[in-house]
């Protein structure tokens, strides 16, 4: 299971990325995925570190990433998880909805989100 900051890392070939890429085989994450790292793409080109012909490279290799090797799971079945994790912890309920999804799934986290893998943590989600 993993979640958008670990995705965008890869496609956008951040420092380590290429450590996810035996992450991201047959892995699970959230819908709401595809718009994160879209807007890390979007974000990315905005502030100059990438150019407009990157932007297409990018959205091609995030299409292909989804279509061949991540599994999407409906961000509308974890919204009331979602939502008590967020509560309880704090964090934004689209952070809060992967943590849901790897307790309903009972897989493992993976994410470059400290916070995140802290109350992932707390909550008994192993993390890698």
């Amino acid at each position: 299971m993993v979640d958008a900051s670990l995705i965008g890392a890869f496609i956008l070939k951040e420092e380590g990325w290429e450590d996810y890429a035996g992450m991201l085989e047959d892995a699970l994450t959230v819908d709401h995925a595809v718009k994160e790292v879209g807007n890390a793409i979007w974000k990315a080109y905005t502030r100059g570190h990438i150019g407009l012909e990157d932007v297409k490279t990018k959205l091609e290799a995030l299409k292909k990433l989804l279509s061949k090797n991540l599994t999407m799971f409906p961000e509308i079945e974890l919204l009331d998880e979602a939502m008590e994790i967020a509560l309880s912890h704090k964090i934004p309920i689209y952070d809060s909805a992967y943590i849901a999804l790897a307790l309903t799934k009972r897989a493992s986290f993976s994410s470059l989100d400290e916070t995140q893998l802290s109350i992932a943590r707390k909550l008994g989600v192993p993390v890698i």
